[in-house]
């Protein structure tokens, strides 16, 4: 009985963290354009807190107190580009889904 129990919730974790994925998505957009979008805002997003952290080592005097998060700018960024996180069972069969990953993290991405 024990074993039937313990394989039961195997099955249960198991199914628990399959298929509730939220992806970026256009409708506007190819899969090609949500990926290169995608991939400019990582850039950016780096880009700035690189550049913050720039300014702080050469400004010592008065060091930034609001250091930029790389996730609200990376957010921000495919907000403005017209990109929503849309849940995977809310997409049509036919929309291509995928991911960027980025320094070992993975960003879902889907286009038509």
């Amino acid at each position: 009985m024990r074993i039937i129990k313990a394989a039961c919730l195997f099955v249960i974790f198991t199914c628990a963290g399959c298929g509730m994925e939220s992806y970026w998505y256009n409708e506007q957009n190819t899969y090609q354009r949500a990926r290169a979008d995608c991939m400019e805002c990582l850039y950016q997003a780096q880009k700035a807190v690189s550049d913050a952290a720039i300014h702080d080592e050469n400004n010592t005097a008065s060091p930034t107190a609001d250091k930029p998060d790389r996730k609200i700018l990376f957010r921000e960024c495919m907000q403005e580009n017209g990109y929503k996180k849309t849940w995977d069972y809310k997409l049509d069969y036919n929309i291509r889904k995928g991911f960027v990953e980025h320094n070992k993290i993975l960003y879902n991405i889907a286009g038509k």
